[in-house]
């Protein structure tokens, strides 16, 4: 299964998505994990 950031910040309040789109390196990290 593949997540996406839209879906993995769907599921968080609003505040939470502004904080993924302002501070991307978690998410940059967790990608690399994937891809790897």
């Amino acid at each position: 299964m593949v997540i996406t950031r839209h879906s993995m910040a769907g599921t968080s309040k609003e505040g939470d998505i502004i904080k993924l789109d302002n501070s991307p390196t978690c998410f940059q990290m967790w990608e690399s994990e994937m891809r790897s």
